[in-house]
């Protein structure tokens, strides 16, 4: 019989809202996250967000499978006032059912070559969830707050 292991200690987790990331202070050296095994650094994903934002001019679909790469895509639409649309999954007919340009992670670490970059407040970030159509066709929720508080989903 097999000893009983000992549960894992308990880690203190923070979370950060995604749209104050830009206004905490933190050294370019530092690594967020990790793309294709290799370190991102802080300096490296706002050099990313800006380069991508340097391109955008309109609200776009984000079909990015690596999360870095959706946070990137988010940021970079946000900094330029857009709205994020987001998919009920990432399957081809349900992206190509929500209108708009699509950013894909390929898009995402394309991207180069820019700098300085800044978010509007929180309360301008826009972003729009799109059911997976239930009626026939993907139905878009832009208040997702108000859905939330009224205990209903999109």
């Amino acid at each position: 019989m097999a000893a009983a292991q000992a549960p894992l200690p308990a880690r203190a987790v923070s979370f950060i809202p995604v749209a104050e990331v830009f206004a905490r202070p933190r050294a370019g050296e530092s690594v967020i996250g990790w793309s294709a095994g290799a370190p991102v650094t802080w300096a490296d994903f706002r050099t990313r967000v800006a380069a991508l934002a340097s391109r955008l001019d309109s609200d776009a679909v984000l079909a990015c499978e690596q999360p870095l790469n959706f946070l990137a895509a988010l940021l970079a639409l946000w900094s330029r006032n857009r709205t994020a649309l987001v998919p009920p999954s990432l399957q081809p007919a349900a992206v190509s059912a929500v209108p708009g340009n699509v950013l894909r992670d390929a898009d995402v670490e394309a991207a180069k070559g820019a700098a300085g970059l800044s978010l509007p407040a929180a309360a301008q970030c826009r972003l729009a969830l799109y059911t997976s159509g239930s009626s026939g066709a993907p139905k878009r929720a832009d208040d997702i707050e108000a859905l939330m508080r009224d205990g209903r989903t999109p």
